[in-house]
């Protein structure tokens, strides 16, 4: 049985806005009318389960106000995100976009301010017209970055280049991953700084987006997938539980659950299970804590040992357990293998079935309950 490392999430998101304001000025002023833009932005989530203990907390509002003319101004604010767990291995935090969109929007209309095409590890400097987040270079637990060392709140007519930004990225793609402690914490804090640049060119008007942590903690179990049964008769779909540790309060959490053969799971190069070209099982998805999936195993006649592979590619998290195939009622051979998967495996004939019209020997008629399944088996006590 192969393992892979395990998690449980929680999400919350801190709202980013910005809004407008036109400054009046006399009748006939010769001044380029100015305008007011500011953005903004408390969400706890915290549980306990397996005998530990993970919380997840940010600022709950962040205020970026500028007054805009013909000149750029650029405005930036501090928030905070707060993590602690009693896990042992730590967590891991993820930065994200609530929509599919990066960019502010404001409502009712096409006017947006778009988010900086920096990244994590290639921030951007901001240009007109365009918002960020950035973390410090030196905050502790920080994952590999190109951010500057320090920032500072404020709002200037003259943006300081130095202040490299990134997007988080949008809904419909994996979040960022922002941070690692591989140990238990009380409490670690982040200051997240988001900063916005504009000039008389953005449309006065309430502009908002909201962006999304994600705090994911190592469950400590031994095991990554649990599967309810973890035996199945062979020639027969059979519905299967495939539980992982993995726990998320993020409603877009979802994985692919694949069944592969012993030599196509030992060809997975990386997890990169998607490079086989099969396609994953037909699931529904019952729990997200812990994630959870009612699965249906096709009906193979191989009798042996496959594999439960689970990608949740938004994690890159992935875990796998073995998944016996057992002989049904028609290939077993003594009294002995009689057990109530094995009679599981054949349906229970209807009323007006008959043995003598209607008797399904070898299987050909597994699932039509017309016929009556029938064998003769041997006691291997006496050989009778």
């Amino acid at each position: 049985m192969a393992s892979h490392a395990k998690w449980r999430a929680y999400t919350t998101g801190v709202a980013v806005f910005a809004a407008a304001f036109l400054i009046t000025f006399l009748a006939a002023s010769v001044f380029t009318p100015f305008h007011n833009t500011n953005a903004e932005g408390t969400n706890d989530d915290q549980s306990s389960a397996g005998g530990y203990s993970l919380s997840l907390s940010t600022t709950a509002s962040i205020d970026l106000n500028l007054t805009v003319g013909p000149i750029d101004v650029m405005t930036v604010g501090q928030g905070t995100v707060n993590v602690a767990t009693t896990s042992t291995n730590g967590y891991k935090l993820y930065i994200g976009m609530k929509t599919n969109s990066t960019s502010l929007t404001k409502s009712g209309t096409s006017d947006t301010i778009a988010g900086t095409t920096g990244t994590i590890t290639a921030p951007q400097s901001l240009t007109r017209g365009t918002w960020g987040y950035a973390i410090p270079s030196n905050t502790a637990h920080l994952a590999a970055n190109g951010f500057s060392s320090s920032y500072t709140t404020m709002t200037s007519s003259m943006p300081d280049p130095s202040y490299r930004f990134a997007t988080p990225p949008a809904n419909n793609s994996n979040p960022t991953l922002i941070a690692t402690n591989t140990t238990a914490t009380a409490g670690d804090t982040y200051p997240i700084y988001y900063g916005v640049r504009a000039n008389k060119d953005t449309a006065e008007g309430a502009y908002s987006n909201n962006v999304l942590f994600t705090a994911v903690a190592d469950a400590g179990s031994t095991e990554g997938v649990t599967l309810t049964p973890a035996t199945v008769a062979a020639n027969t779909a059979t519905a299967i539980t495939v539980t992982t540790t993995l726990y998320s309060t993020a409603d877009s959490l979802d994985a692919n659950v694949y069944f592969l053969t012993s030599a196509q799971y030992n060809s997975i190069s990386g997890t990169n299970v998607e490079a086989l070209g099969i396609s994953p099982l037909t699931c529904t998805k019952t729990s997200s804590t812990p994630l959870t999936y009612s699965c249906t195993i096709p009906a193979t006649s191989t009798i042996g040992n496959y594999y439960i592979y689970v990608k949740a590619p938004r994690y890159d998290k992935v875990y796998s357990t073995t998944l016996e195939v057992t002989k049904d009622f028609w290939g077993i051979t003594y009294m002995q293998e009689m057990t109530s998967q094995i009679c599981a495996s054949a349906p229970t004939p209807a009323v007006t079935a008959t043995n003598a019209s209607k008797v399904d020997t070898d299987g050909s008629h597994r699932t039509d309950n017309s016929y009556v399944p029938q064998r003769t088996l041997t006691d291997i006590r006496d050989g009778e």
